[in-house]
């Protein structure tokens, strides 16, 4: 609960930050801007045009974009650039025209697709009971909000089909070497994949943001704290601290404990070798993949109102997100046809890479879960005590 209240205190704070710095430029007239976008865009696009237009036909509107003492108001809004784009559009040749065109669409549809290939809230909530440090990775590297189903009913279904993989079956202290070799590469292999996927949304959010002119940003980040360059972080960055409530809602439903262990047994040693406990068993369960795991005991905590109010918001927040990609993508200007086929090729496939981890960990964990009837919980289960 202390936690919870901390969140929605800073969130507060920041957007009565951001209300106070817009009221404050408001009353001054001026309004934040960026004067590199323009300047920033790779030299051979369109066959180095760009680069004559600010050199000849369009040099005044560009010496305007670029000076530092000149500022854009409320009334106006970002006319400077305004200007400058219109000037470039005018002398561009039919066929950039088209591709910007095509380019616009391409983009657009990233958003709706993601929601289509990306993981699911559910599973990287379900995922980050024991993983933390990777789903946190998976839901940086899809950025999408993709609503789950009920996590109780999710690990109530056990897979419909059960393969045998190798060195399953042996003891968590077994020295089989290939047993561990096995876990170690599934290991690696799943962090490979989401620090790759972490590494691929920032690349192209750079790209997007330093090296293209977002023109729906233009024209609605008219903030001190929020320039225009932030359009394409602020789309990714949305959805976190969404999927961050999706992870506290859905401990709150699924209550995750051992058998037979002792709170009281390990609160009764001292503070550092608790810790030091703490650590290591953290770090073990960090690193070991569900398919090498103990088993899950839960207890699942029924619906109520609450549950059912979070569930519609993360619903309206899912396509606010998508509605929110589609305006910001679709309004990249400068951006060649074969980097945005790369662009595109890669926020897909980042997505469904992040998928498959969550759904192979999600497989292996449904297929170890037991649930713990209510009448037993308190009675047979140590409550608080995590993998």
């Amino acid at each position: 609960m202390t936690t919870s209240l901390c969140h929605y205190l800073l969130v507060s704070l920041a957007l009565g930050a951001v209300v106070s710095g817009a009221s404050e430029q408001r009353a001054s007239g001026r309004i934040a801007r960026s004067r590199s976008q323009f300047t920033q865009i790779p030299e051979d696009y369109a066959v180095g045009i760009l680069s004559k237009l600010f050199q000849n036909e369009c040099k005044e509107m560009y010496r305007n974009y670029t000076n530092p003492e000149a500022f854009d108001d409320w009334d106006s809004g970002h006319v400077h650039a305004s200007n400058l784009a219109s000037c470039i559009f005018d002398h561009l040749p039919e066929w950039a025209k088209s591709e910007f065109t095509t380019v616009s669409i391409a983009l657009g549809l990233i958003p709706p697709t993601l929601l289509l290939l990306g993981p699911d809230t559910t599973g990287l909530a379900l995922l980050s009971m024991r993983r933390p440090v990777l789903a946190s990775l998976l839901a940086f590297g899809s950025p999408v909000i993709r609503v789950g189903p009920d996590p109780v009913k999710v690990l109530r279904s056990a897979p419909k089909v059960k393969f045998a993989a190798p060195y399953i079956t042996a003891r968590p202290g077994d020295r089989n070497w290939r047993r561990w070799a096995l876990m170690v590469a599934i290991s690696v292999a799943e962090y490979i994949i989401a620090a790759a996927a972490v590494f691929n949304v920032g690349y192209h959010v750079w790209f997007l943001t330093y090296q293209a002119v977002c023109w729906a940003a233009i024209q609605l980040f008219q903030t001190t704290l929020l320039p225009e360059t932030a359009a394409p972080l602020f789309w990714v960055l949305f959805g976190v601290p969404v999927k961050f409530m999706c992870d506290y809602a859905v401990r709150w439903r699924v209550q995750k404990a051992t058998h037979g262990g002792s709170v009281s047994g390990a609160r009764s040693r001292g503070a550092i070798q608790h810790f030091v406990s703490w650590v290591s068993n953290s770090t073990s369960s960090e690193l070991t993949p569900y398919m090498y795991s103990t088993p899950v005991y839960f207890h699942g905590v029924d619906e109520g109102l609450a549950w059912l109010v979070f569930d519609r918001f993360i619903s309206l927040a899912s396509l606010a997100h998508v509605l929110m990609g589609g305006i910001i993508l679709s309004t990249m200007f400068f951006v060649g046809f074969r980097k945005a086929l790369v662009a595109v090729t890669c926020f897909l496939s980042g997505a469904l890479a992040c998928r498959f981890v969550v759904s192979f960990e999600l497989y292996w964990m449904r297929r170890s879960a037991s649930e713990i009837p209510s009448e037993s919980w308190y009675e047979t289960v140590s409550v608080g005590k995590r993998f």
